[in-house]
């Protein structure tokens, strides 16, 4: 007997979607607990999101910024947290009103709901609303959900700016090999319930039942453990009506049909799609340094195995990234890097290396990044305080120890090429004032 499903027209995905999402709000957040914690996104960060799509060059006072998709709210309210003290507006959008009132009681929690409009409805809807056009889209864990991701894209696109930039966040393929393997065989054992709390609990009993050579099972270290997710996570993950994932080679082909590209990936995720860190060893490296750039990400894609998720800032032009090679540009704490006090920490260490940890998972890729712990590393990081161009620091500390200022220039460069791995250190240029996030 068959248990395949008939096919479901585009507004019956849109209404069980909706009905998933009204029912268990994701992410699970409590708005009682939202001044004890700020979820930090790692797509909205203002400083990155300067250097990699505006080549930090931005000045945020005045801007509209869209969270298409807004869920229970943890981009709305990490942009509306920097922002507070901006001039600048936030659209969320959502089709879920129960995830829609989590995230506006999150806001209000934080006192900022002045900085916060709210759309109940669909982003497909967008272009017909007569908003006015936005420099920045935040759209995380949305479009791999629709009927049409090309058609969700394609409505973004209508209300960015010409030089704005989206931050998209879709599923990757390989990385969820054994998700959609559990999803396939859920929709087996489910196929005649639908209950939505009985289709969770047949879920729970099976995942405490998962084999060692179950493709989940065996990978299981690359996503959040298995007892410690909400019923909102488990049943996102197992058993989503609408869920497609992308390869690296795909993700350039979709972007194309909006003439977009991907202008740098997020933070979380950046180092996996590094040639120069997946290939060390000759002559794989020389052979992969010759591949075009997205030939090159796919193959750290295929060779790593472990990206579940893509994310990664979109824009319509190729030239959006400040870059280390000019001297009129300021490198900064970001507000990741503030928050987690990086030059205090770094600057306390004795040891011979600082030490910079990447990791996917609890026990997934990780990967060791040193950096030599010099007197002269050391004084770089001591004197970065949001004001001195790279010209300053370059010429000043070439001065302070004798060296040639090209020489500094490369060690230095070498030394915030790492931090800005993880987004740590930004780039902004100084025509821009700094900004108190």
């Amino acid at each position: 007997m068959s248990t395949a499903m008939p096919p479901r027209t585009s507004q019956q995905i849109t209404q069980t979607v909706r009905q998933q999402y009204e029912h268990l709000p994701y992410p699970h957040r409590d708005p009682s607990l939202e001044t004890t914690r700020l979820h930090l996104t790692s797509l909205d960060d203002l400083g990155a999101l300067n250097q990699y799509c505006f080549k930090g060059q931005k000045n945020f006072s005045g801007a509209r910024f869209l969270v298409a998709g807004c869920g229970t709210g943890d981009s709305a309210v990490y942009l509306a947290h920097q922002l507070r003290n901006i001039p600048a507006r936030i659209v969320c959008i959502d089709l879920s009103a129960a995830s829609l009132k989590i995230a506006k009681e999150r806001v209000a929690a934080r006192k900022l709901s002045h900085k916060v409009d709210w759309i109940h409805g669909s982003l497909l809807d967008l272009p017909s609303m007569q908003l006015e056009p936005f420099d920045y889209i935040n759209c995380s864990g949305v479009l791999h959900h629709l009927p049409d991701p090309v058609q969700g894209l394609a409505s973004l696109k209508q209300v960015l700016k010409p030089d704005g930039a989206l931050g998209i966040m879709v599923y990757g393929q390989y990385g969820r090999t054994g998700v959609y393997q559990l999803q396939d065989l859920m929709r087996i054992i489910t196929v005649h319930e639908a209950d939505e709390n009985n289709r969770l609990d047949l879920t729970k009993t099976m995942l405490r039942s998962l084999p060692d050579t179950n493709w989940y099972h065996r990978a299981q270290e690359i996503f959040e453990p298995i007892l410690e997710m909400s019923d909102a996570e488990t049943y996102d993950l197992f058993l989503h009506s609408q869920d497609r994932a992308y390869t690296v080679p795909q993700l350039y082909e979709w972007l194309a049909t909006a003439q977009l590209t991907i202008a740098e990936y997020a933070m979380d995720s950046r180092a996996w799609y590094r040639p120069d860190i997946a290939f060390m060893q000759e002559p794989m490296a020389s052979t992969v340094a010759q591949l075009p750039v997205p030939l090159q990400q796919a193959a750290c894609e295929l060779f790593w195995g472990s990206i579940s998720k893509h994310s990664f800032w979109a824009t319509a032009h190729s030239d959006t990234v400040a870059r280390w090679d000019n001297e009129d540009y300021i490198p900064s704490w970001s507000h990741f890097g503030q928050l987690t006090d990086i030059r205090g920490n770094v600057l306390k260490s004795t040891d011979e290396n600082w030490t910079l940890d990447v990791q996917k998972g609890d026990k997934g890729s990780r990967l060791e990044l040193k950096i030599k712990n010099t007197p002269l590393h050391r004084a770089f990081i001591e004197q970065i305080n949001g004001q001195r161009t790279i010209g300053d620091l370059c010429f000043g500390l070439a001065s302070q120890f004798q060296l040639p200022p090209n020489e500094v220039a490369a060690q230095l460069g070498y030394v915030f090429n790492l931090f800005n791995l993880t987004d740590m250190l930004v780039l902004r240029h100084k025509s821009v004032p700094a900004a108190e996030y």
